[in-house]
């Protein structure tokens, strides 16, 4: 064994000095996290570790990494490490660099070949600023993978970027596809979010880059598109009031002390809720918004007990946001609003987290936020009956809170509120807060997607249906195949419309419809339709979401962080995508 320990290697089953056993930790897995600061103190105080041939001070992880594995087994790894010459081990944090360049530079190809076989892909980007204040554009492609018979969103670079103007960010987009050899001539589709330096109409991102590529449509992100039709639809006061008081809630409870006030509370009234603390109203996530919701609700009673505990502390600060809590909580249109959010998210609920699913294209999306309209539309014309049950569940809150169900004062002239004539409070609610509730969201759903239908429109010939292949059809067909002229190969558009008409004809016969472009895309066969195989593959890699970019925000977050924020760009992207796309094997021959 060589003299220098700081990578020295034992036995599989022994380390350290005099061959200790290795036991939870190092062979056996840990899962009792509950315990786990105290077992971990325990575990520190072992002779193992105090006896252990590791260095004398934290000689970071790719070192710690290296002797891991080498004690896992790889002979060769081990090999190395324990007779190399010192000057020729190859751990330097320069040769680190140029691993991570390496293994960057081999899952990117990778990519990149997939995208090159197939041809046609869209760009999904999304811009962030990390830790250090640098912005950074994140870059992913989206595109139809033949091996796996999946759509795929992949992540491929950030890029450090100054200029924010849509100019700017267009040159960094088209730039960074020309250094990585993506031919942007393929380029059929391109997703953003809906800020103006990406999606504006004169001097957006996206505009640039249709100037020079002509073939890449924008689309929206869906996801963004929802989230935007459901904050502007809680903009009514009631609702948006709701949420305030939801939100100062939690906030009120995020310190230690009144932490553990609430969660003897909870212990106590509520012991078999799902959660154990209140959850934040997300901004931007209107998932995490219902979950929210439904947690309040959860620990409604437990909250309660705690504020007015707290409402008799000295601490006057603490006691009179306390009582200004309690009363809104307390109030009837709290109550009724709180019910009807939940109702109504429930139903917007399946859709958001459809619509962040990878294998996912556009006209299914389209299909699942319409059967989620049609949801609610057919909830407003039995609006009285839906919201009777709404009430009856106000109802019991209130008596268990003591809250007195009345209609609010009537003014002759008010503006500033619901001023509705009714008879009963049951009435007044439904008409002040219900009805105008479920109006907006589906007004806000319909005028938020209609975007992506026009985009949709001119693929739906493409799908068969009952109804028969009519002249409109045709002709939406016709723009269609003159529009892909350059890809589908086909300069005769009555081939191609005879093409077409074949297999609406081959599909209505054997009875099976598909539901969306995927399904459509993996029951034509490419040597019988080739000119609708290939219209179906540009519709199934039209952009659906901006999610995969977002996502690797997260990674950034996880990368990038206080301790680490000089890290350089070429590493920061090597770390991503070895994170990221795990499942892609780096091989010493490439």
């Amino acid at each position: 064994m060589a003299e220098d320990t700081r990578l020295s290697v034992k036995g599989l089953n022994y380390g350290g000095v005099g061959s200790q056993p290795l036991g939870k930790l190092s062979k056996i897995p840990f899962s009792n996290w509950k315990k786990a600061t105290d077992k971990f103190n325990e575990h520190q105080q072992c002779e193992y570790h105090k006896r252990l041939e590791d260095p004398d001070e934290n000689d970071g992880n790719f070192r710690a990494l290296l002797r891991y594995k080498a004690m896992g087994g790889d002979e060769t790894l081990k090999h190395h490490l324990e007779n190399s010459s010192k000057n020729a081990r190859y751990l330097s944090p320069t040769i680190q660099n140029e691993v991570i360049n390496v293994c960057n530079k081999l899952i990117v190809q990778k990519i990149v070949a997939k995208i090159t076989s197939v041809k046609l892909f869209s760009v999904l980007a999304d811009e962030t600023s990390d830790i250090a204040g640098m912005e950074q554009f994140s870059l992913c492609v989206r595109y139809y993978d033949n091996d796996i018979k999946k759509i795929r969103e992949d992540f491929l670079q950030c890029v450090g970027v100054t200029d924010l103007t849509g100019k700017g960010l267009a040159n960094v987009l088209m730039d960074t596809l020309a250094n990585l050899h993506i031919d942007g001539n393929f380029m059929i589709g391109q997703g953003y979010d809906g800020a103006a330096a990406m999606s504006g109409r004169l001097h957006g991102a996206q505009q640039y880059v249709a100037e020079k590529f002509d073939l890449a449509i924008y689309v929206h992100c869906a996801s963004h598109s929802l989230n935007l039709a459901l904050s502007d639809a809680c903009e009514l006061p009631a609702v948006r009031n709701c949420m305030g008081i939801l939100n100062s809630t939690y906030t009120f409870f995020n310190t230690p002390k009144r932490q553990s006030l609430l969660a003897n509370s909870i212990e106590k009234l509520t012991p078999k809720a799902s959660a154990s603390r209140l959850k934040r109203l997300c901004a931007t996530r209107w998932i995490e918004r219902h979950e929210s919701v439904n947690v309040f609700i959860q620990l409604q009673k437990a909250t309660v007990d705690a504020l007015e505990i707290m409402s008799s502390w000295h601490d006057t600060t603490t006691s009179s946001t306390a009582v200004q809590l309690l009363g809104a909580i307390r109030s009837l249109e709290f109550q009724v609003s709180l019910r009807v959010i939940s109702k109504i998210f429930a139903i917007t609920l399946p859709v958001s987290r459809i619509l962040q699913t990878e294998n996912f294209d556009l006209s299914a999306a389209l299909k699942f936020t319409e059967d989620s309209s049609s949801l609610l539309v057919n909830m407003r014309k039995v609006a009285e009956s839906e919201f009777t049950t709404v009430f009856n569940e106000v109802k019991d809150i209130c008596e268990d809170f003591d809250i007195d169900i009345l209609i609010p004062r009537r003014a002759g002239k008010q503006i500033q509120r619901c001023n509705v004539m009714a008879n009963t409070p049951e009435e007044y609610y439904r008409i002040a807060v219900f009805i105008p509730f479920l109006d907006s969201v589906i007004c806000q759903i319909g005028d938020r997607l209609l975007k992506h239908k026009s985009v949709l429109r001119g693929f739906m010939c493409l799908l068969p249906n009952d109804s028969g292949f009519t002249k409109e059809q045709e002709k939406n067909a016709i723009i269609l195949m003159q529009k892909y002229e350059r890809l589908i190969n086909s300069s005769v558009i009555d081939e191609s419309i005879g093409e077409l008409k074949l297999w609406w004809r081959h599909i209505i016969t054997s009875g099976n419809v598909p539901q969306n472009a995927h399904q459509a895309f993996l029951m034509c066969d490419v040597k019988i339709f080739p000119t609708v195989h290939k219209l179906l593959q540009i519709c199934v890699t039209l952009p659906v979401t901006t999610a995969v970019s977002e996502r690797s925000f997260s990674t950034l977050r996880r990368l990038k962080t206080y301790l680490r924020n000089t890290t350089c760009e070429d590493r920061l992207n090597g770390m991503a995508l070895l994170n990221i796309h795990r499942q892609i094997e780096i091989l010493a021959d490439g």
